[in-house]
């Protein structure tokens, strides 16, 4: 539609109104009227059964949010990403990985969610990686070699602006790993 002042945007409107919108004929009457003439469906007897599905990221305690809850699967799944699918309506939710297999069956709540099975499962990866060993060795604080020295001296008096990176030894470390 187009018009500068109110009078041509009116006159614009009524236009489209008469050649595209709903007054335009269709053999003997209006679109409007075949439209008005057309009965609708009655209401279903229940709303449509919609469900809210989302992709949720699992976390390192073996959960997942959604909805503002957090539900629980198994610790294998640590790191992926599932589908959390809930049907309005109902109680349950389900977790399913990408291709479709189902993981979890929680009902819907608040807080967290954690089945007994997910919990024991989570102890026992936990539990597992507990050991009687001594603790690992702490890294020396080193200082900087001769050559480390002469770059930052270097760096200092403004000789060497440049940075390089000598890639030939790196393709040589690779190749020599192959």
């Amino acid at each position: 539609m187009t018009g500068q002042t109110m009078a041509e945007a009116q006159a614009s409107l009524d236009r489209f109104c008469a050649t595209i919108g709903d007054d335009r004929e269709r053999a003997d009457s209006t679109v409007r009227e075949l439209a008005q003439a057309e009965p609708l469906l009655p209401l279903p007897p229940v709303p449509y059964p919609a469900t809210i599905s989302a992709e949720c990221p699992v976390d390192s305690d073996a959960t997942i949010a959604f909805r503002g809850a957090r539900y629980s699967v198994p610790p294998g799944f640590i790191g992926a990403q599932l589908r959390v699918r809930q049907r309005l309506g109902t109680p349950t939710l389900e977790v399913v990985t990408r291709s479709g297999a189902l993981v979890a069956v929680h009902r819907a709540g608040s807080g967290l969610v954690r089945t007994p099975e997910h919990r024991a499962a989570l102890e026992a990866l936990v539990l597992a990686g507990f050991t009687s060993a001594p603790a690992c060795e702490r890294k020396g604080n080193h200082p900087p070699g001769p050559a480390a020295r002469a770059a930052a001296d270097a760096l200092r008096r403004g000789e060497d602006r440049e940075v390089r990176v000598d890639l030939a030894r790196y393709a040589a470390l690779v190749e020599a790993a192959r």
